[in-house]
């Protein structure tokens, strides 16, 4: 089978992470049940997929990540998006992304961007979850609030 996938992280050679953005008006509990084979190909390969319910990606999605690439980089001092490595521009994007929902409290989405970055950032040390961390909470008083 072939599929597709919104958005691929490849770190020190190898496929890590895969993103796919959903429209949450479809019935995701179907949709979910049809990425089985997916899954299962992705992990064979040692890889996670990462899926984000999305209305506003599948509408218009070129717009969507220049609104959301605006927003990171408003945030950033003393620094640019293009600066980030791709893993973690990625990161931030998916973040921004769920945050805009609003689908769960700032904090759970947060710490669950901060443990991908744990897991899939080119800087090993902590140095990158902590920029991330502040980065998100500075974004996140923004939209919560």
């Amino acid at each position: 089978n072939q599929f597709v996938v919104d958005l691929v992280i490849k770190k020190n050679g190898k496929y890590i992470l895969f993103i796919e953005l959903i429209n949450a008006l479809k019935n995701t509990q179907r949709i979910l049940e049809s990425k089985k084979e997916l899954v299962s190909c992705i992990e064979s390969i040692g890889g996670k997929l990462h899926i984000i319910n999305t209305d506003d990606w599948a509408k218009d999605p070129q717009s969507e990540i220049e609104k959301i690439r605006n927003i990171i980089s408003d945030n950033l001092v003393n620094w640019t998006i293009d600066r980030l490595s791709y893993v973690d521009r990625a990161i931030m994007i998916c973040a921004v992304s769920e945050m805009l929902q609003q689908i769960a409290p700032k904090q759970v989405i947060i710490n669950e961007y901060l443990e991908i970055t744990r897991e899939y950032s080119m800087v090993t040390d902590e140095k990158q979850v902590k920029f991330n961390n502040r980065v998100l909470e500075v974004i996140s008083k923004s939209i919560y609030e």
